[in-house]
């Protein structure tokens, strides 16, 4: 589970978090199985904990999510926090909760992006 106001993402068991990690990225089960090279039911499985991957699943799962294999098994990951500079203004504060759930890679995509965009 995540919470917006404590510095830590916190995840209660294997099966939820390999759920919240799903959702988070926006994935169904047959897409996270398809990134594993298996089946929607060994997810469904798994998000159920009623049955455990083997260790290759475990860092192949870690290496799709992109995470420390620990964060699977509940061990908080921190959580960068960034202030707004900018006060009053809805449409940014929308637009900075937007990009702080983005990954990395899609961070810096997307500031290539704007700075194409504002050169003149």
């Amino acid at each position: 589970m995540k919470s917006e106001n404590h510095p830590y993402i916190l995840y209660m068991g294997f099966g939820a978090n390999i759920r919240q990690l799903r959702q988070e990225r926006g994935w169904t089960q047959l897409e996270l199985a398809e990134k594993l090279g298996i089946s929607q039911k060994a997810i469904t499985s798994y998000e159920r904990e009623a049955r455990e991957p083997n260790l290759e699943k475990i860092q192949q799962l870690a290496k799709v999510f992109e995470i420390p294999i620990e964060v699977l098994f509940g061990q908080p990951q921190k959580k960068v926090k960034i202030k707004s500079t900018i006060h009053g203004n809805s449409r940014m504060s929308k637009m900075q909760t937007l990009f702080q759930k983005l990954r990395l890679k899609e961070q810096q995509l997307i500031l290539t992006q704007l700075e194409s965009l504002t050169k003149t």
